[in-house]
C-alpha cells in the first residue's frame, strides 16, 4: 500500500518518481537464479485543484483612533492565491463586520471606514474590534479564503464623567452632617477620565445648605451646613473630567432627609425639593407653617 504522508502541492512539484524496493524477510534458498530484492519504479502525476486564497498577514493589526471622520482609510488586504499556474483574479469583500463600521473595495482590497468608530463599543474588547474578510477567485469552482483585520482604538475623550450613587439617605436629626461620599465614572480611558472635579451646580442658594469637599482624584464628600427637615431633596452637581478638552456634565443626587427610630429610616415618599432656595424656603417655611397650623387649631378651641 501506497500512501502519502505530506500534502502535495502541485504548484510545487506535479510529478514524482519513486523507486520501490521489495525484499524477501526470509534467506532464499540455494542456487536461484535472482537475488533477494528487485525494484520497481512509481510515476506520480499530482492532479491541480483549485485553492482558496490565502491573506498575510493574517490577522493583520492597525492602531487607529476612534474619532477619525467617516470614509478613512483603514488597512491595505493581501491575499494571494496559490494556484499561480492559472493566474486567476481575486475580489474582496466582507464576511463578518458586527458594528458595520467597514467597507472593502472589492478589487483594490482597500478597506475604509463607512460609519464612525467607538472604543465604548460593545462590540469593542479591550479597545479591539475585529472584523473578518473574504478573498474569492475566479476559478471553476471559485475558493475563498478568509482574513482577519485587528484595529486597536485609540481613546478620545467623548464621553461626560457621571456621578455614582443617584441617591442618599441621611437622618433628619443627625449629629453628622456628612451626607454621602459619590465618585465619578467615565467610560473613557486615563488621561481622559480621572481625575474628577466634582462640585455644585450652578443654582442660586446650594452653597448655604450644601458644601462639597474632595476625598480624592476620584470621590468627594456631600456635606449638609444646616439640618433640613423630612423631604425628599435633588441636589444639583456638576462633575468634569480630565480630557483635552474636558467634558462636564450636569446631574443630580437624590438626598433623602429621613426621620430615623430605633435603627429605621422612615423617609418621604413625595416628590424631590430642588436643593436651591426651594431648599431654605422648606426649612423655613415648614416650621412657620407648622405653628400657624397650631394657632389656628387653639384659636377655633
Amino acid at each position: 500500500m501506497l500512501a502519502v504522508v505530506k500534502p502535495l502541492d502541485y504548484e510545487g512539484t506535479a510529478f514524482h518518481t519513486l523507486l520501490i524496493k521489495v525484499e524477501n524477510e526470509d534467506p532464499l534458498i540455494s542456487n536461484i537464479g535472482y537475488g533477494p530484492s528487485s525494484t520497481a519504479t512509481v510515476y506520480v502525476t499530482v492532479l491541480d485543484i483549485n485553492e482558496g486564497p490565502i491573506f498575510f498577514p493574517d490577522p493583520l493589526t492597525v492602531i487607529l483612533m476612534e474619532n477619525i471622520p467617516v470614509g478613512s482609510f483603514v488597512a491595505s488586504l493581501n491575499a494571494t492565491d496559490p494556484d499561480i499556474l492559472q493566474m486567476q483574479s481575486i475580489r474582496y469583500s466582507v464576511l463578518h463586520d458586527p458594528a458595520g463600521w467597514l467597507s472593502v473595495n472589492p478589487v483594490k482590497g482597500t478597506v475604509n471606514t463607512s460609519a464612525p468608530l467607538d472604543r465604548e463599543s460593545p462590540y469593542v474588547r479591550d479597545s479591539k474590534y475585529t472584523a473578518v474578510f473574504i478573498a474569492t477567485d475566479n476559478g471553476m469552482p471559485s475558493a475563498t479564503g478568509t482574513g482577519t483585520l485587528v484595529i486597536h482604538l485609540l481613546d478620545y475623550n467623548d464621553n461626560a464623567p457621571y456621578v455614582v450613587p443617584s441617591v442618599a439617605r441621611v437622618c433628619e436629626d443627625a449629629h453628622d452632617m456628612n451626607v454621602a461620599i459619590v465618585g465619578g465614572r467615565d467610560r473613557d480611558l486615563t488621561p481622559n477620565a480621572a481625575p474628577f472635579k466634582i462640585e455644585l451646580g450652578k443654582q442660586p442658594g446650594l452653597d448655604k445648605t450644601w458644601k462639597i469637599t474632595r476625598v480624592n482624584s476620584t470621590h468627594s464628600q456631600i456635606m449638609l451646613l444646616h439640618s433640613l427637615k423630612k423631604a425628599n431633596y435633588q441636589l444639583p452637581l456638576l462633575i468634569t473630567d480630565s480630557g483635552e478638552p474636558p467634558l462636564s456634565n450636569s446631574t443630580e443626587v437624590k438626598v433623602q432627609v429621613c426621620v430615623c427610630k430605633k435603627n429605621k429610616m422612615h423617609c418621604s415618599s413625595a416628590s424631590s425639593l430642588r436643593g436651591g432656595l426651594l431648599t431654605l424656603l422648606a426649612t423655613f417655611l415648614l416650621p412657620l407653617l407648622s405653628c400657624s397650623a397650631s394657632l389656628v387649631a387653639i384659636h377655633l378651641e
